[in-house]
Protein backbone atom coordinates (compact mmCIF):
# COMPACT_ATOMS: atom_id res chain seq x y z
CA UNK A 1 0.00 0.00 0.00
CA UNK A 2 2.72 2.49 0.99
CA UNK A 3 4.83 1.71 -2.08
CA UNK A 4 1.84 2.10 -4.38
CA UNK A 5 1.01 5.47 -2.89
CA UNK A 6 4.63 6.55 -3.21
CA UNK A 7 4.59 5.57 -6.89
CA UNK A 8 1.40 7.55 -7.36
CA UNK A 9 3.10 10.57 -5.85
CA UNK A 10 6.19 10.09 -8.03
CA UNK A 11 4.05 9.73 -11.16
CA UNK A 12 2.20 12.91 -10.28
CA UNK A 13 5.52 14.77 -9.93
CA UNK A 14 6.33 13.84 -13.55
CA UNK A 15 2.84 14.43 -14.94
CA UNK A 16 0.80 16.49 -12.46
CA UNK A 17 -2.84 15.55 -12.06
CA UNK A 18 -3.49 16.59 -8.49
CA UNK A 19 -3.23 19.90 -6.67
CA UNK A 20 -0.47 20.94 -4.29
CA UNK A 21 -2.58 20.38 -1.17
CA UNK A 22 -3.21 16.75 -2.17
CA UNK A 23 0.49 16.15 -2.83
CA UNK A 24 1.44 17.74 0.49
CA UNK A 25 -1.11 15.69 2.42
CA UNK A 26 0.00 12.40 0.83
CA UNK A 27 3.66 13.23 1.39
CA UNK A 28 2.98 13.87 5.09
CA UNK A 29 0.83 10.75 5.41
CA UNK A 30 3.58 8.57 3.97
CA UNK A 31 6.28 10.34 5.99
CA UNK A 32 4.49 9.60 9.27
CA UNK A 33 3.59 5.98 8.48
CA UNK A 34 6.11 4.40 6.14
CA UNK A 35 9.80 4.01 5.25
CA UNK A 36 9.47 6.78 2.67
CA UNK A 37 10.72 10.36 3.23
CA UNK A 38 12.73 9.38 6.31
CA UNK A 39 15.09 12.34 5.97
CA UNK A 40 12.11 14.69 5.88
CA UNK A 41 10.73 13.01 8.99
CA UNK A 42 14.01 13.54 10.85
CA UNK A 43 13.97 17.24 9.93
CA UNK A 44 10.33 17.63 10.99
CA UNK A 45 10.94 15.85 14.30
CA UNK A 46 14.04 17.89 15.11
CA UNK A 47 12.04 21.08 14.51
CA UNK A 48 9.46 20.25 17.20
CA UNK A 49 8.51 23.39 19.10
CA UNK A 50 5.73 24.87 21.21
CA UNK A 51 3.78 27.43 19.21
CA UNK A 52 1.85 28.95 22.09
CA UNK A 53 -0.94 26.39 22.18
CA UNK A 54 0.41 23.06 20.92
CA UNK A 55 3.68 21.22 20.31
CA UNK A 56 4.16 21.43 16.57
CA UNK A 57 6.07 18.40 15.32
CA UNK A 58 4.68 16.11 18.05
CA UNK A 59 3.34 13.62 15.50
CA UNK A 60 6.63 13.65 13.57
CA UNK A 61 8.64 13.06 16.72
CA UNK A 62 6.41 10.18 17.81
CA UNK A 63 6.48 8.68 14.31
CA UNK A 64 10.27 8.84 14.11
CA UNK A 65 10.59 7.17 17.52
CA UNK A 66 8.27 4.39 16.34
CA UNK A 67 9.60 3.91 12.80
CA UNK A 68 13.33 4.46 13.24
CA UNK A 69 14.51 4.40 16.88
CA UNK A 70 18.14 4.68 15.84
CA UNK A 71 17.63 7.96 13.99
CA UNK A 72 15.23 9.17 16.66
CA UNK A 73 17.65 8.82 19.57
CA UNK A 74 19.98 11.77 18.80
CA UNK A 75 16.97 13.97 18.05
CA UNK A 76 15.30 12.97 21.31
CA UNK A 77 18.48 13.54 23.30
CA UNK A 78 18.91 17.01 21.83
CA UNK A 79 15.30 18.02 22.50
CA UNK A 80 15.30 16.48 25.98
CA UNK A 81 18.18 18.78 26.90
CA UNK A 82 16.30 21.88 25.74
CA UNK A 83 14.70 24.53 27.88
CA UNK A 84 11.10 24.47 26.58
CA UNK A 85 9.40 22.23 29.17
CA UNK A 86 6.65 20.84 26.93
CA UNK A 87 9.01 19.74 24.16
CA UNK A 88 11.47 18.51 26.76
CA UNK A 89 8.82 16.36 28.50
CA UNK A 90 7.67 14.84 25.21
CA UNK A 91 11.24 13.99 24.21
CA UNK A 92 12.11 12.61 27.65
CA UNK A 93 9.06 10.35 27.53
CA UNK A 94 9.88 8.96 24.10
CA UNK A 95 13.50 8.48 25.15
CA UNK A 96 12.29 6.61 28.24
CA UNK A 97 10.28 4.28 26.01
CA UNK A 98 13.45 3.50 24.05
CA UNK A 99 15.82 2.90 26.95
CA UNK A 100 13.24 0.89 28.91
CA UNK A 101 12.65 -1.37 25.89
CA UNK A 102 16.43 -1.82 25.59
CA UNK A 103 16.69 -2.84 29.24
CA UNK A 104 18.90 0.12 30.21
CA UNK A 105 17.60 0.25 33.77
CA UNK A 106 20.02 2.85 35.17
CA UNK A 107 19.26 5.32 32.40
CA UNK A 108 15.55 4.60 32.71
CA UNK A 109 15.68 5.49 36.41
CA UNK A 110 17.38 8.80 35.62
CA UNK A 111 14.83 9.64 32.94
CA UNK A 112 11.95 8.79 35.27
CA UNK A 113 13.41 11.14 37.86
CA UNK A 114 13.57 13.95 35.30
CA UNK A 115 9.97 13.30 34.28
CA UNK A 116 8.75 13.13 37.87
CA UNK A 117 10.39 16.48 38.56
CA UNK A 118 8.30 17.96 35.75
CA UNK A 119 5.14 16.10 36.74
CA UNK A 120 5.15 17.22 40.37
CA UNK A 121 6.20 20.79 39.63
CA UNK A 122 2.98 22.71 40.10
CA UNK A 123 4.46 25.66 38.20
CA UNK A 124 5.26 23.54 35.11
CA UNK A 125 2.98 23.98 32.07
CA UNK A 126 0.07 21.57 31.77
CA UNK A 127 1.26 20.05 28.49
CA UNK A 128 4.61 19.21 30.10
CA UNK A 129 3.02 17.63 33.17
CA UNK A 130 0.59 15.62 31.03
CA UNK A 131 3.34 14.33 28.72
CA UNK A 132 5.38 13.40 31.80
CA UNK A 133 2.54 11.48 33.43
CA UNK A 134 1.70 9.58 30.23
CA UNK A 135 5.32 8.48 29.83
CA UNK A 136 5.69 7.44 33.46
CA UNK A 137 2.36 5.61 33.52
CA UNK A 138 3.14 3.54 30.42
CA UNK A 139 6.73 2.70 31.39
CA UNK A 140 6.93 -1.04 32.17
CA UNK A 141 8.37 -1.72 35.61
CA UNK A 142 7.39 -3.86 38.62
CA UNK A 143 6.02 -0.94 40.64
CA UNK A 144 4.10 0.74 37.80
CA UNK A 145 0.64 0.05 39.25
CA UNK A 146 1.65 1.16 42.72
CA UNK A 147 3.18 4.32 41.28
CA UNK A 148 0.03 5.23 39.36
CA UNK A 149 -2.10 4.66 42.45
CA UNK A 150 0.24 6.83 44.52
CA UNK A 151 -0.55 9.71 42.16
CA UNK A 152 -4.16 9.65 43.36
CA UNK A 153 -2.91 11.17 46.64
CA UNK A 154 -1.70 14.30 44.82
CA UNK A 155 -4.70 16.61 44.46
CA UNK A 156 -2.87 18.71 41.85
CA UNK A 157 -3.00 15.79 39.40
CA UNK A 158 -6.80 15.67 39.39
CA UNK A 159 -6.74 18.38 36.74
CA UNK A 160 -4.70 21.31 35.51
CA UNK A 161 -4.60 23.73 32.61
CA UNK A 162 -2.27 25.05 29.97
CA UNK A 163 -3.78 27.96 28.08
CA UNK A 164 -7.19 26.83 26.81
CA UNK A 165 -6.44 23.14 27.42
CA UNK A 166 -7.49 21.20 30.52
CA UNK A 167 -5.77 17.94 31.43
CA UNK A 168 -6.94 15.03 33.59
CA UNK A 169 -3.96 12.68 33.53
CA UNK A 170 -5.37 10.12 35.97
CA UNK A 171 -8.43 9.65 33.75
CA UNK A 172 -6.10 9.23 30.78
CA UNK A 173 -4.31 6.35 32.48
CA UNK A 174 -7.61 4.59 33.11
CA UNK A 175 -8.74 5.03 29.50
CA UNK A 176 -5.62 3.29 28.19
CA UNK A 177 -6.65 0.01 29.87
CA UNK A 178 -10.14 0.35 31.42
CA UNK A 179 -10.63 -3.38 32.09
CA UNK A 180 -7.52 -3.35 34.26
CA UNK A 181 -7.86 0.00 35.97
CA UNK A 182 -11.57 0.54 36.60
CA UNK A 183 -11.92 -2.18 39.30
CA UNK A 184 -8.73 -0.97 40.99
CA UNK A 185 -9.76 2.69 40.97
CA UNK A 186 -13.32 1.87 42.02
CA UNK A 187 -11.90 0.37 45.21
CA UNK A 188 -10.46 3.79 46.07
CA UNK A 189 -13.92 5.38 46.31
CA UNK A 190 -14.56 6.11 49.95
CA UNK A 191 -10.86 6.21 50.81
CA UNK A 192 -10.07 7.99 54.05
CA UNK A 193 -7.74 10.31 52.13
CA UNK A 194 -10.12 12.87 50.62
CA UNK A 195 -7.78 13.57 47.69
CA UNK A 196 -7.71 9.86 46.79
CA UNK A 197 -11.50 9.60 47.00
CA UNK A 198 -12.05 12.73 44.91
CA UNK A 199 -9.56 11.58 42.25
CA UNK A 200 -11.18 8.14 42.07
CA UNK A 201 -14.66 9.63 41.69
CA UNK A 202 -13.46 12.22 39.16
Amino acid sequence: CHDRLKKLLDDDARAPRFDADWRKALHEWLMLRSRHFRDDLVVAAAAARFDGSYVLGKEALEALARLDPGKAEPVLRQLSAGEEPRVRALALGLLLDRVAAAGKSDEAVALRQDLEALLFDGAAPGWARDFAFDALARCPRPDREAWVLSCFRDASLAGFRDGSYTFHPLCGAIRTDPDHWIPIVAALVGNADRAVHDAAVG
